[in-house]
């Protein structure tokens, strides 16, 4: 299925009306009108004339403008009623459906603004038609709608005197708070343990290393999917070169409009091992073999040799999770729900503090330690990390002191769980005994 529903067109002849003057169509020329399909290539026809309705209303298509801003997305709503495979009519839609909808955005790390502009474009794409077709019992507000709709009131930025009336907007009940209350619960060490089983199932040792590697990045370091796929082989060797006792590696931080920061994260340095363990047997060896230009970035695919998707990860951890029977299936960002539950946890213990009230001003005023954490989560803004904060106080409420992960312990574990892998792959024949060699002399057990 494909991944955009969607593409720019240029040079378009688009109907304006018919002049009796002239008794011929006059035609406007566009360029970049965005132009809307199912994901199996079939155009969407209510769509498209929304773009074109879109159009008439002077919207700019500069780059694609404001139309492809709008038809980005209204695209998430085309995807899923085509996944209904037609069971009912767009005018036949419901408020079930409408709510099923946007509880679908939430599986894919979408912010709540997010969803609720997704949630508000679509919404006016409905309206619209409700009145393409006639059909006015679609979508509106109050109980005597198939869609019901709420009036949420704007502030008024400038106050006009020749006009009395108040600016409203379309809500609904299932778009999510400003601000979530509580994040995803992070993923157990159980469940962690039962994807490592199950990708060690794989009889091709290439994808078993790659796939170890992936799910030790998400672990070690909370990197979003986004963030793991554009990891360097750069990257991994500047850390591991580096005479620093705990490694720091470079992660590629992403926000909004398109800005990339970087932050570093201490991760073990048997974990960056691991990677080059990787890179140098299985991952360089098919780039030679494709005969391709080397892109530079860690995890490919062992088919084309090109860099990975981030569907493609969710894909893995999907179908690492059904053979796992583990239900819902995991995803990558409950990984970083936990270093960064894991990471408060620490801190809160290391600054003696009883309450997270009391550690929150500690973070706030203490500017030293509010860039650490900043620099670990990959965050802007302090008050996002709150709910991870309400968490890591719950959860120290009910356990002892061994049990506080710090950087070290963290190490350790790590360490301890890549000794048993390590010795198990020589045992299969999977590394030779050069390569068991090194890795224990790196324990410090020879």
């Amino acid at each position: 299925m494909k991944n955009k529903v969607y593409s720019l067109q240029n040079n378009v002849a688009i109907f304006d009306y018919y002049s009796l003057t002239k008794e011929k169509s006059i035609f406007l020329q566009a360029q970049n009108i965005p132009f809307l399909f199912y994901p199996n290539g079939v155009p969407c026809f209510e769509a498209n004339a929304y773009m074109l309705h879109l159009f008439k209303q002077n919207l700019s298509t500069l780059h694609g403008g404001s139309l492809l801003t709008y038809a980005t997305l209204i695209s998430h709503f085309i995807k899923f009623y085509y996944a209904l495979n037609h069971k009912c009519l767009l005018t036949n839609l419901t408020n079930n459906h409408f709510t099923n909808f946007i509880h679908s955005l939430s599986s894919d790390e979408r912010s709540s603004s997010q969803i609720r502009r997704i949630g508000k474009q679509t919404i006016d794409f409905l309206i619209f038609i409700s009145n393409l077709y006639s059909k006015p019992s679609l979508i509106g507000v109050g109980n005597n709608f198939q869609i019901k709709l709420l009036l949420s009131k704007k502030a008024n930025r400038k106050k006009n005197p020749y006009k009395d009336k108040s600016t409203h907007s379309y809500t609904h009940l299932s778009f999510p708070t400003t601000q979530l209350s509580n994040p995803q619960s992070p993923i157990s060490l159980t469940n962690i343990n039962k994807l490592r089983e199950q990708i060690r199932k794989n009889m091709n040792y290439g994808c078993v290393l790659r796939n170890l590697c992936i799910l030790d990045l998400f672990q070690i370091t909370g990197a979003r999917r986004s963030e793991a796929i554009f990891l360097t082989v750069e990257d991994v060797y500047d850390a591991l070169n580096s005479n620093d006792s705990v490694p720091l590696l470079t992660l590629r931080t992403l926000k909004r409009r398109d800005s990339i920061t970087y932050r570093k994260i201490p991760v073990p340095k048997n974990f960056l091992l691991n990677i080059s363990r990787y890179i140098r047997n299985i991952r360089n060896k098919i780039i030679h073999n494709k005969n391709i230009k080397d892109h530079g970035f860690v995890f490919i695919s062992h088919t084309t040799g090109k860099k990975i998707s981030s569907d493609t990860l969710t894909t893995y951890l999907n179908n690492w999770s059904r053979d796992a029977e583990i239900s819902p299936p995991a995803h990558a960002h409950q990984f970083r729900h936990r270093f960064i539950t894991e990471k408060f946890k620490s801190l809160i213990k290391e600054h003696n503090k009883n309450n997270s009230d009391e550690f929150r001003k500690n973070l706030i005023s203490d500017e030293v330690l509010k860039q650490e954490v900043l620099q670990w989560t990959g965050h802007s803004q302090i008050d996002s990390l709150s709910p991870y904060l309400h968490l890591a106080v719950i959860e120290l409420a009910g356990i002892t002191n061994a049990c506080i992960s710090s950087t070290a312990s963290m190490n350790a574990e790590y360490d301890e769980m890549q000794l048993y892998e390590i010795i198990e792959d020589y045992k299969l024949g999977k590394i030779d005994k050069c390569e068991l060699e090194t890795f224990l002399k790196n324990f410090k057990i020879i």
